[in-house]
């Protein structure tokens, strides 16, 4: 795991995490970017930066929390080389997401196989195990053009530490999600914002259950 610079992310009051990783010949660095909704979180202030991080670190995968279209669409102007998926949380693909991120010249996305889901008993429409925010889960399947070795990427933001029993439920729902996924021989990589340990219940869960699966495990915010 690479971490960058204090001064840059105590600047930006963000959570991110650069993770290498390997599977099936694969060599991956895998970014989690919680960029932070704009209100009242002095996003103008923050947006030159945070694109800069993106083209510093030139990581191959990038997933995204709380960022709306229009800090979406900033990412996308500013970051050259990225395309994007996914849908905002709230109906008509609007308010926060948990979109991805990954590079164009590299991979190219198999759209049949990938998708979004709500983290809830009706996960085909916006909606919410409970608390106060609905909870979406995007997931891609890419391609490396280099090799045509394919692979899955799930990713989400997930309930508020005090919502113990709706992370656990959207661990469960992520697990079997992940090993249900079409093409299931391919490595898949899981990056659930918001798993604080390694030894967490919801982790343990979410790494038995998910066969031939990688967890991407925020032990601690990278400031």
């Amino acid at each position: 795991m690479k971490r960058l610079q204090n001064d840059f992310l105590c600047t930006l009051g963000v959570l991110l995490t650069v993770y290498a990783c390997r599977a099936q010949g694969l060599e991956l660095r895998i970014m989690s970017f919680n960029v932070q909704q704009p209100n009242g979180t002095g996003w103008d202030s923050r947006k030159v930066l945070a694109a800069a991080i993106i083209n510093n670190e030139q990581p191959d995968i990038i997933g995204t929390q709380e960022a709306m279209n229009d800090q979406r669409d900033y990412l996308i102007a500013n970051c050259p080389g990225y395309r994007c998926y996914g849908l905002g949380r709230d109906p008509g693909d609007s308010g926060e997401g948990s979109r991805i991120f990954w590079k164009e010249a590299a991979f190219t996305i198999d759209s049949g196989s990938s998708g979004n889901f709500w983290l809830s008993t009706t996960p085909d429409s916006p909606s919410r195990f409970g608390g106060s925010y609905n909870r979406i889960c995007t997931y891609v399947r890419l391609v490396e053009k280099a090799t045509g070795q394919g692979f899955s990427v799930f990713n989400i933001h997930n309930y508020l530490p005090n919502e113990s029993d709706y992370r656990m439920q959207s661990a469960r729902m992520l697990a079997e999600r992940m090993a249900g996924r079409a093409h299931g021989e391919e490595p898949v990589f899981g990056n659930p914002e918001g798993y604080p340990s390694a030894h967490s219940g919801k982790t343990r869960f979410v790494t038995a259950t998910s066969a031939s699966g990688r967890l991407l495990i925020e032990t601690e915010p990278a400031v």
